[in-house]
């Protein structure tokens, strides 16, 4: 009897760790798709036809999006030169948006406006490797509206439930979010949180 709930025990463990594992695979596959969909419209000839001589920023941007994408839609490209991420970025931060890459909170402004621009990732696919980032390396965003880069100033740990990041900012900023600790098993009980300011702009 004791070895039938041994086997059964084991059985159970090793169906759970394939199926995260899946679920890890499908969500990358997701993300890697979405990233290639943005690449491929940010390279058409309508796009680059719209392109702007190189506008040297302040962090007091007068970049402005005359329409917000849709939920679902990626809309930008992120990258971390630092840690070798590359992932496309999707308005909203829900389940669905989350899957496929880097969520934009709908509640704050695109890359590139004055105020904080706040993002969202798994802490087990996209945003795996974001505990390496550290002060000083550079975020690069790519959006319709052109490339913002942010130098990376703060890193803090905070409660699941503290919105006191998500807050307005006078200057240009990004806010990254993703859940901590990174090898927590389960719902993570903390947030891990970069924070950058615009420092350049094509």
């Amino acid at each position: 009897m004791l070895n039938w709930l041994m086997f059964a025990i084991f059985f159970m463990s090793t169906l759970s760790a394939i199926y995260s594992l899946a679920q890890i695979y499908v969500t990358e596959v997701k993300a890697d798709k979405a990233l290639l969909q943005f690449s491929e419209e940010l390279s058409s000839p309508e796009y680059l036809d719209e392109q702007k001589p190189v506008i040297k920023a302040t962090r007091f941007s007068q970049t402005h999006y005359e329409e917000r994408p849709k939920v679902g839609e990626v809309f930008a490209k992120i990258e971390i030169p630092s840690i070798k991420l590359e992932a496309a970025i999707i308005e909203g931060t829900g389940v669905e948006q989350l899957d496929k890459g880097v969520g934009h909170y709908e509640g704050s402004v695109l890359p590139g406006e004055t105020d904080n621009t706040v993002l969202a990732g798994h802490r087990d696919t996209v945003f795996k490797s974001l505990k390496n980032v550290e002060i000083g390396d550079i975020v690069r965003i790519t959006t319709a509206k052109g490339t913002f880069v942010y130098e990376i100033q703060e890193q803090l740990v905070v409660d699941k439930h503290d919105r006191t990041i998500i807050v307005p900012t006078e200057s240009a900023t990004i806010t990254i979010i993703t859940c901590y600790p990174f090898d927590f098993i389960g719902p993570a009980p903390e947030r891990f949180i970069l924070q950058g300011v615009l420092i350049d702009e094509t």
